[in-house]
């Protein structure tokens, strides 16, 4: 059973939750105590409930109808743990009284307006909001599909290229809310859903505070054991976008892993926390050290942004640019990458030392990747410090096939040319005549070149599968100039135009 305050799984007999003492008493048969019927209406009839959806230790969210605009929404409900219904207005818990239930009304209504800020494909979007009954309403967009510990509990611990990529969108959208000065504070798979069209969004934002970078202040002790950092716990410590790193990391854990990290109470009493390599040998290196970096109990250990971290993460898909500078001149210089078909070119800026946020699955087929392939761009046609690699995604398979493509093709290539060479050599010392090495020169080498590469094109297109963009590279670097404000111009090529608006689209805050 879950508790309604902490969301701690208790064993179905227990009647008060095992964590944070509240008691488990909400449900009778199934139905949660004092919801709004099915049927009811709100604001003026503009709203109809059609069912509950679930509650939470603040509120009770509905399946709604907007019958204005005619479509289907959530509703949530400021509706504190332990308050009542009497007629229809909501009267407060015995445990709070009238002037805190006020003050945790405003707040409900504060992160109302708080989301309606964020446009963010990563963030659950607001429509309204509005107070009714004694309370507030804030009105959503209907998320369909599963949490993320709805698929953990039902698939066990996720692979290592979903997971992550999982965690990097919601890292996209902790790194938006952090700019606008806020703190998520309740990071938990429970809080992140992935939809039928693959959104991954972040969405109750019921703890969300306002922090000042470097000061410690009082903040209430709201904790999700496992989740919660250790600062949290405490009602005076210093907050920032750390405290969520924590929480980000333990949820990427908790999908690595298929169970909850330690919580951090327990891991200063003694308790050992083991890194998700440990639990599942299968998750890299790089990944799992990342994480348990994110979990470091001192908040100085920790990562102290959710850039840092999700740095740490892209760590095992991409390699360092060759005999690059160590002065940090080059992290002020910005760069625009540019995606492009073969007509067209879309720009989009990023730093030039912050390689592209590369989709977690294969650029060629889009399935799961296992593996990467350089594409690497040199400076005036030699490997300098200011060559650019990237290592984007591929999976064995199309890895396979784009090798045999290139790579074959000139090693097949090299002994006919030999071969051919010496013998019109030769041919040109018997007949004493240079004409059949100026024939070698211009048509047969020409011919070899062209017999050769279309023999592996034929054995790297058996190698393909049948959703394969094409047997060469998928992804390639085209062209590069630098602008009068010496801004570096990268144009990338996609042959997969699904992997291409998926690039786009996780690179959103670099689109002009």
């Amino acid at each position: 059973m879950h508790c309604p305050v902490c969301n701690y799984v208790n064993p179905g007999a227990a009647t008060v939750c095992q964590a944070c003492g509240t008691p488990l008493d909400t449900a009778q048969n199934g139905e949660v105590l004092d919801a709004l019927p099915v049927g009811a209406m709100l604001s003026g009839g503009a709203f109809g409930i059609i069912k509950m959806l679930g509650q939470g230790g603040f509120g009770i969210t509905y399946l709604s109808t907007d019958l204005r605009l005619k479509r289907t929404v959530a509703i949530k409900e400021f509706f504190p743990f332990g308050s009542r219904r009497r007629d229809s207005t909501v009267v407060p818990p015995h445990t709070l009284t009238n002037e805190g239930f006020d003050v945790a009304r405003a707040h409900f209504l504060e992160e109302a307006c708080v989301l309606a800020r964020f446009q963010h494909p990563n963030i659950v979007h607001v429509h309204s909001a509005f107070e009714e009954n004694g309370t507030v309403y804030m009105v959503m967009e209907f998320l369909q599909g599963k949490t993320l510990q709805e698929l953990v509990e039902q698939q066990g611990a996720l692979p290592e290229p979903i997971a992550v990529e999982y965690i990097l969108k919601v890292g996209d959208a902790l790194e938006a809310v952090h700019k606008a000065g806020l703190l998520h504070r309740d990071i938990k798979p429970d809080n992140i859903i992935v939809t039928e069209d693959r959104r991954v969004v972040l969405f109750d934002f019921g703890t969300t505070r306002a922090y000042t970078t470097d000061k410690t202040r009082r903040m209430t002790s709201i904790v999700t054991p496992g989740y919660a950092p250790l600062e949290q716990y405490g009602q005076q410590a210093r907050f920032g976008p750390f405290t969520d790193v924590y929480a980000l990391g333990a949820t990427l854990y908790h999908l690595l892993t298929g169970d909850a990290p330690v919580q951090a109470t327990d891991r200063v009493a003694g308790v050992e926390l083991l890194s998700p390599r440990e639990l599942q040998p299968h998750v890299s290196q790089a990944v799992s050290d990342a994480v348990m970096w994110s979990l470091e109990l001192k908040v100085d250990s920790r990562p102290q942004s959710v850039h840092g971290f999700m740095q740490a993460l892209r760590l095992h898909s991409r390699a360092p640019v060759l005999d690059r500078p160590t002065d940090n001149t080059l992290t002020h210089v910005l760069n625009r990458i540019a995606t492009a078909r073969p007509v067209d070119s879309i720009t989009d800026t990023g730093r030039v030392d912050d390689a592209p946020n590369w989709p977690q699955r294969c650029a060629c087929c889009g399935d799961p990747n296992d593996t990467a392939m350089q594409v690497v761009y040199p400076h005036r046609g030699t490997i300098t410090a200011n060559t650019r690699i990237w290592m984007v995604p591929y999976c064995s398979k199309c890895k396979a096939h784009v090798q045999a493509d290139h790579a074959g093709a000139m090693l097949a290539l090299l002994p006919q040319v030999l071969i051919s060479f010496i013998m019109s050599l030769v041919i040109c010392a018997m007949t004493e005549s240079a004409f059949v090495f100026v024939l070698w020169l211009l048509l047969f080498v020409p011919f070899l070149v062209a017999r050769s590469f279309g023999k592996q094109r034929l054995v790297a297109r058996k190698l393909m599968k049948p959703h394969c963009s094409d047997a060469g590279h998928a992804v390639k670097c085209i062209s590069c100039h630098t602008d009068m404000r010496n801004h570096r111009i990268y144009t990338f090529q996609f042959k997969n135009h699904q992997y291409e608006a998926e690039f786009k689209a996780h690179n959103g805050p670099r689109l002009n």
